[in-house]
């Protein structure tokens, strides 16, 4: 039902809730894994067939999960506590580098949907026809309603063409230009060099 596993808008990464936060991990490990465990979990409780997969923006919460998609929710959980062991073999630490040639801007944008999509006081958009990655601050629902502003102010921004690689690690994402790390996110603050 996606409450575990969420897979974005990326063949390279996906999510992984892990006890409140989402995880970034790489897909090229996870997916091998995800599949024999759900099979073989799948074969052992004779599930027929199983809907999981959410975008971040469609996440569920558990009690809705648990309520109204029970079954999904209950194979989706075995599935997880059999696979969590291994999370941060690599999968949940790594650099992009390892996934692609070039950090594209829809390989960052998946990684800080997945990333900021839970407990983050941050969020991100493109400015200037997509050459430019701001961080923002998620303003408040109270804020929202009275200014119509959907995005805060910006604690940081870089042009998309100085980004080289990113390394992403369960507790923050760091920007680099070459071998010089020059932004640092967390889910709730932004450093930025200049």
């Amino acid at each position: 039902m996606g409450h575990f596993f969420v897979y974005s808008n990326s063949d390279k990464v996906m999510g992984i809730n892990n006890g409140g936060v989402m995880l970034v991990a790489r897909r090229d490990k996870m997916d091998p894994i995800y599949q024999e465990a759900s099979a073989a979990i799948s074969k052992s409780k004779n599930y027929s067939s199983i809907n999981m997969l959410f975008y971040p923006s469609n996440y569920i919460s558990q009690l809705d999960a648990i309520r109204n998609h029970k079954s999904e929710y209950d194979h989706e959980k075995q599935v997880y506590d059999e696979i969590r062991p291994r999370l941060y073999e690599s999968y949940v630490n790594f650099r992009t580098k390892e996934l692609a040639n070039k950090t594209s801007p829809e390989l960052i944008d998946s990684v800080l949907k997945i990333f900021f999509s839970i407990g983050s006081k941050l969020t991100h958009e493109f400015i200037a026809d997509g050459e430019v990655l701001r961080i923002a601050e998620k303003p408040s629902g109270v804020n929202t309603f009275f200014t119509g502003k959907k995005i805060g102010e910006t604690l940081g921004s870089c042009n998309l063409k100085k980004i080289k690689d990113i390394e992403v690690t369960e507790k923050q994402i760091m920007f680099f230009n070459g071998d010089d790390n020059f932004m640092t996110v967390t889910r709730d603050r932004c450093y930025s060099r200049n």
